[in-house]
């Protein structure tokens, strides 16, 4: 029952709080994994992968450590898969990063009958073309400028 204001959770906000959060959130994510949760069952889908990522903003005196567009800021990359209810995995990175990096990082641990759902930002061609070579499949939104047909993704 304690009410405070942004403006001072802001002035309260320190390099500590920073760290403090950062280990909360490891370790919630850490202990996460270790847990055995029942699996969904019914799905075609080895896992139901969903990645997605938003953008935090911080108070200003953080602009040096964590660059933001129009102010600081910091992204949040998180994945989940659906049927397990697990955490997969968990980033903290500069507000100005692009979401494109996260999903090609991830490429590496798709496995065969995975269904991947991201958005628009994780868009790329080339992604999409390894997951498939995977034998996993993918739901994303196309860009405007892109052509879809049986044979090929190419964009125009």
């Amino acid at each position: 029952d304690v009410w405070i204001t942004k403006s001072a959770l802001n002035k309260r906000f320190d390099e500590r709080s920073v760290l403090f959060v950062q280990a909360i959130f490891e370790r919630l994510f850490e202990v996460q994994l270790q847990l055995t949760m029942p699996k969904l069952t019914g799905y075609r889908f080895a896992r139901i992968r969903i990645l997605d990522g938003t953008t935090i903003k911080l108070p200003d005196t953080y602009e040096g450590r964590f660059q933001g567009i129009h102010c600081a800021s910091v992204k949040v990359q998180v994945e989940f898969d659906y049927l397990t209810q697990q955490l997969l995995y968990f980033q903290l990175m500069n507000g100005r990063a692009a979401d494109q990096p996260t999903g090609m990082d991830r490429l590496a641990c798709i496995k065969e009958g995975e269904l991947i759902l991201q958005d628009l930002g994780y868009y790329q061609l080339d992604l999409f073309r390894e997951i498939e070579k995977r034998g996993a499949y993918y739901v994303t939104k196309a860009k405007r400028d892109t052509s879809l047909n049986k044979l090929t993704l190419q964009e125009q």
